[in-house]
């Protein structure tokens, strides 16, 4: 597809495994769509993709030996920034490798408890309580693989390797369009980025999307200088991935086709076809996921835009609150509030993240991204300059969507070039390098701290110390409550989670029952208790368990949260397990 002098080694590798692992995604995908989800079959399919790569293995043992060779060429500044990439990859590691606990909310809730549901059933189907699993799922097919072959820790790594691929992509990118001198700086800033390596942790898809789109960026890059369409087909399928990761990944997609477009000096025709050129792999590769979730629901993007298409189990109350809930994060839409983002985002992360604290702050080395036009800074690179352009774009089409910061992930590969460029010319810059180097060095020092100390409880859990229950039992409030459920209720039983979504340790099925999630319960028909404890019961759950930790302020004051104490206070539902927040109640039979 390229000529031999296109591609470096490391791109060649880079790209290879990129496109590798959204090929394996792929294909568990159609294994489970056809009901074959099962751990022989999954590993038949990992055997057959490595036999039919085995004429990529030695060109690429070839490049990895190449990349040691050009350890020689790094300065002693650059090699102390790869030691400090490989203790934050190696902390990032560790920390995934420990069972899923308390700080893993999304991924208890539906990144991994999906691919459990799946795996119990032998293949991919409709999961009616989670509109999240009508989502592109291209890492949690991952995910399905590292449960089906391995343990929850094993299948988070995925998210972990999809990061420092990432941060690998960000280094080949500075040394192509900049040279070897602080090639390792970039990826640096990236892996310091709080918010990155809390995520490289955690069973999420956000460092994946990050992974596809700087690729596809990357390839735009490269098109513009060498003129090979090759690299624009290239940067499609890398987009496409990105499409099949998450929805969001429209915004970036639809910002590289207008870069495309605009950036040909040829004729409108011509123009026109290179855009296609990148838009045809990228809509052909992200496609089944819509298409799956389009037959499915009757909305491609369930469950946005349901005034538009509708939806099953949906409707205009569900919608309404889960905008509002997505529009909860942030500091408002004005413009004063759009120019205080990079204070903002640094110093309040709060406001765009829930859950995480500092981890959802990208960090004030991003700061420097402001101040390219410093007297010490020397014109900058044009292709750097046109990844900012870039990830300003985006962030302005994501000030007025929904301000979470895991959301800006997908632009740090980017920013982090930005930052680097503004950070080396202070390196350069004599009265500039003591404060440049020290306000750098610090930030490496609090991240390796901060992340040290997040990762340090799981540990002994990580390196086989202690059991998983026992870690568990300390770490995740729900989990006892979970664990008795499984070894003291029969297969048969169904239980519905109240103030709860993190199901992935039950074995046991279930389904999310607060109202938002779902129409599946209708609360606003229920004139009592009785009424509502009968639906349950039609429906053949068996039992509730209710997490006391979340409730709203005034719950048990009005609709269906009263009608739920009053049963519990009467009696109508049996207390069977308590500890600390959980309750777990029996739903009498008759």
């Amino acid at each position: 597809m390229f000529g031999s002098n296109s591609l470096s080694p490391g791109e060649r590798s880079l790209y290879g495994a990129a496109v590798g692992l959204g090929i394996l995604a792929y294909g568990v995908l159609a294994l489970g769509l056809l009901g074959l989800l099962k751990t022989w079959i999954l590993s038949l399919w990992v055997a057959a993709l490595a036999v039919g790569g085995f004429r990529e293995h030695v060109p690429l043992a070839c490049d990895i030996f190449s990349s040691f060779a050009a350890l020689k060429r790094l300065t002693r500044g650059d090699k102390w920034c790869l030691a400090a990439c490989f203790l934050l990859g190696l902390f990032m590691l560790l920390g995934a490798t420990a069972p899923p606990s308390g700080s893993d909310w999304d991924g208890l809730s539906y990144h991994l408890a999906a691919p459990k549901v799946y795996l119990q059933n032998g293949k991919i189907l409709f999961i009616p309580y989670d509109h999240h699993t009508n989502f592109p799922f291209t890492v949690e097919m991952l995910y399905t693989l590292g449960l089906a072959l391995a343990h929850p820790g094993a299948a988070r790594v995925f998210h972990t390797v999809l990061g420092l691929l990432c941060a690998f992509g960000i280094g080949l990118f500075w040394s192509r369009f900049v040279g070897y001198r602080f090639a390792v700086l970039p990826p640096l800033i990236f892996l310091s980025t709080p918010l990155v390596s809390w995520s490289g942790t955690v069973a999420y898809n956000d460092l994946g999307m990050a992974l596809y789109v700087f690729l596809a960026a990357f390839g735009v890059a490269v098109w513009l200088e060498e003129a090979r369409r090759q690299w624009l087909l290239l940067a499609g399928v890398c987009a496409g991935f990105a499409l099949g990761t998450k929805m969001t990944s429209m915004v970036p997609t639809a910002i590289l086709a207008v870069w495309i477009l605009a950036s040909s000096g040829k004729s409108v025709g011509q123009r026109l076809k290179e855009t296609a050129a990148f838009l045809l792999p990228a809509v052909l590769v992200g496609s089944p996921w819509y298409i799956k979730t389009w037959l499915w629901t009757g909305n491609p993007v369930y469950p946005f835009f349901y005034s538009v298409f509708g939806g099953v189990n949906w409707d205009a109350e569900a919608a309404r609150m889960y905008a509002q809930e997505q529009g909860s994060f942030g500091v408002g839409r004005s413009l004063a509030s759009f120019l205080m983002l990079p204070y903002s985002l640094t110093f309040r992360p709060e406001l765009f993240s829930k859950g995480v604290g500092v981890f959802g702050s990208p960090g004030p080395v991003y700061l420097s991204c402001i101040l390219p036009l410093l007297p010490i800074s020397r014109p900058i690179n044009r292709q750097i300059a046109a990844l900012g352009w870039f990830s300003l774009a985006y962030m302005i089409v994501w000030f007025f969507l929904t301000q979470q910061s895991r959301y800006l992930l997908c632009i740090m590969p980017m920013l982090s070039l930005l930052a680097a460029w503004t950070l080396s010319c202070g390196f350069a810059h004599g009265k500039m390098r003591v404060v440049s180097l020290f306000g750098f060095a610090l930030q490496i020092f609090v991240l390796a701290l901060l992340l040290f100390s997040l990762i340090k409880p799981s540990l002994p859990a990580a390196l086989g110390a202690v059991s998983p229950d026992n870690y568990l039992e300390k770490t995740l409030d729900v989990y006892s409550a979970q664990r008795w459920i499984n070894e003291n209720t029969p297969p048969s039983a169904r239980i519905l989670l109240f103030e709860e979504t993190r199901g992935f340790y039950l074995d046991r099925s279930y389904m999310w029952a607060n109202p938002g999630h779902h129409t599946l319960i209708p609360y606003k028909r229920f004139k009592s208790e009785d009424d509502m404890l009968a639906h349950f019961k039609n429906l053949g759950y068996t039992h509730i368990l209710l997490n006391r930790r979340w409730v709203a302020p005034d719950w048990g004051t009005r609709g269906w949260s009263a009608m739920l104490e009053r049963a519990i206070q009467m009696g109508k539902l049996h207390r069977v397990f308590a500890k600390g927040w959980s309750e777990v109640y029996e739903i009498p039979k008759n």
